[in-house]
C-alpha cells in the first residue's frame, strides 16, 4: 500500500510508515530526537520513578540477562575450540 508522509511529503510503501500512522520513519525520528531534547528532565524523573517502583524485578531480570550471557559466552567459546 502506498501512504505519503503528513509532515515532508514523502510517498511511499507502508514499509517506511510507523504502523497506524501517516508519518514517514524518518519524520517519527526526528520528532522523537527533538522530543527528548526539549524534555530531558521529564524523561529523567519518570525514568528515576519508574526504578524506584521496580527495583525489584529489575534486579531479577539483570540477573536473568547476566546468567544468558555467561551460558551464551560458554556456548561461543565450545563452538570456537570445536572449530
Amino acid at each position: 500500500m502506498i501512504k505519503t508522509c503528513i509532515k515532508c511529503g514523502f510517498i511511499g510503501d507502508d514499509v517506511k510508515f510507523s504502523k497506524g500512522e501517516n508519518v514517514c520513519k524518518k519524520c517519527k525520528a526526528e520528532w522523537h530526537k527533538q522530543y527528548c531534547e526539549n524534555n530531558k528532565e521529564r524523561i529523567a524523573e519518570r525514568d528515576k520513578q519508574y526504578y524506584e517502583n521496580n527495583k525489584k524485578e529489575i534486579s531479577e531480570w539483570r540477573k536473568q540477562v547476566y546468567k544468558n550471557k555467561s551460558k551464551l559466552g560458554s556456548i561461543k567459546n565450545d563452538l570456537r575450540n570445536n572449530v
